[in-house]
């Protein structure tokens, strides 16, 4: 759920970017031969790990990867040690390649061995030098489950660091029980965690637990975390997730609880902590009165031409069931930001909505 919130928010930013005269040219050199059996037969001639790059032609982080990533010379010089392949996860081979290997965001950046294993896998955009590092450490054994298992079972290497290190790759790889192993043996190892990577990791675990449908584990996982952890610079993300949790299992009034504590983190005048408490309780229908506020501040604070902000608000107007104020401000956000497709969309349905209630009060 984060990781589509975070392709959301990126997309956004990719489209408002302003176009240059000529892109920039790719210089990684991609496999476009035969299909996808084909590539692992000259992964394995070659004696090369096959990268790829699961995309769909609407994604605006995968665009940025095309344009910021794909252009850099040192990432040039990594991918060629590699068999480089880009693969629309919506069209042709690349749904049942989707399956496969479990891809649900995107971009999703997977390496697999010539017999197609999965090796190591991030997901989401990546700035040239993280992504760079990410292949180099694949390469070289330092970034994947198998290498960091070696690190452990070497003398001395079964170190705090080392579990985090595993239980993250192992969140990667959707193993999230697996992870959670590898939290408790890290905390047993440095019970105050200290650099506060166990505090990530189980956030990461939790939000994995819940895009998988597991909201009573994702919630289990969060509770205890911050019963340990009352002071955790983590909390924030932690609530958000429990809020979520809760939502997901129908407990509304338990949800807007979580919402509410992050809110007071964030702060009362952060229109993007507005924003996101308003949207989290109309999407699940629950404490409209305070979304409404909290909606209506967001506006004034951006000074009424923010289209995130009157997006917000049109949603919870939507909400509480007042479509022609739903209508109203759906437009001005879409006069605010006029490009933006998914405004027009939402401006669309409300108006739908506003028609069929003005038929049902007719009847």
């Amino acid at each position: 759920m984060r990781l589509r919130t975070i392709a959301i928010l990126l997309a956004v930013l990719a489209l408002a970017a302003p176009v240059t005269a000529r892109a920039a040219e790719e210089l990684v050199a991609w496999d476009a031969t035969g299909n996808f059996a084909s590539a692992l037969a000259r992964a394995k001639k070659a004696k090369k790990l096959v990268f790829v790059d699961f995309y769909a032609v609407w994604c605006g982080p995968c665009k940025m990867m095309d344009r910021t990533v794909y252009t850099d010379s040192t990432v040039a010089l990594e991918t060629a040690r590699y068999l480089t392949r880009k693969v629309d996860a919506e069209k042709g081979e690349g749904i049942e390649l989707a399956r496969r290997y479990k891809v649900d965001a995107y971009p999703t950046l997977l390496v697999v061995d010539a017999s197609g294993k999965e090796v190591a896998r991030e997901v989401g955009y990546r700035p040239a030098d993280k992504f760079r590092l990410f292949l180099e450490d694949t390469r070289t054994g330092r970034g994947t489950i198998e290498g960091v298992r070696k690190l452990l079972a070497a003398p001395g290497g079964d170190t705090f660091e080392n579990r985090v290190a595993l239980g993250n790759k192992l969140v990667d790889a959707a193993q999230a029980p697996a992870a959670r192993e590898e939290y408790d043996r890290a905390l047993a190892l440095a019970p105050t965690d200290p650099s506060g990577r166990a505090g990530e990791l189980i956030v990461r675990i939790a939000s994995t637990r819940l895009d998988g449908g597991d909201a009573v584990g994702a919630i289990a996982d969060i509770d205890g975390f911050l019963a340990r952890f009352p002071a955790t610079p983590r909390r924030l993300d932690a609530l958000e997730i429990k809020g979520n949790a809760h939502a997901a299992k129908g407990e509304k009034d338990s949800a807007a609880v979580a919402w509410r504590a992050a809110l007071e983190i964030r702060g009362a005048n952060d229109p993007s902590a507005l924003i996101a408490f308003a949207r989290s309780c109309a999407g699940h229908a629950v404490a409209l009165d305070e979304a409404l506020a909290a909606a209506t501040k967001a506006v004034e604070l951006t000074g009424g031409k923010d289209a995130t902000a009157l997006d917000a608000l049109a949603e919870v107007y939507g909400a509480r069931g007042q479509y022609d104020e739903a209508v109203s401000t759906a437009e001005r956000a879409v006069d605010a930001s006029p490009n933006q497709g998914y405004l027009r969309a939402k401006l669309e349905r409300f108006q739908e909505m506003a028609v069929a209630a003005v038929r049902a009060k007719s009847q």
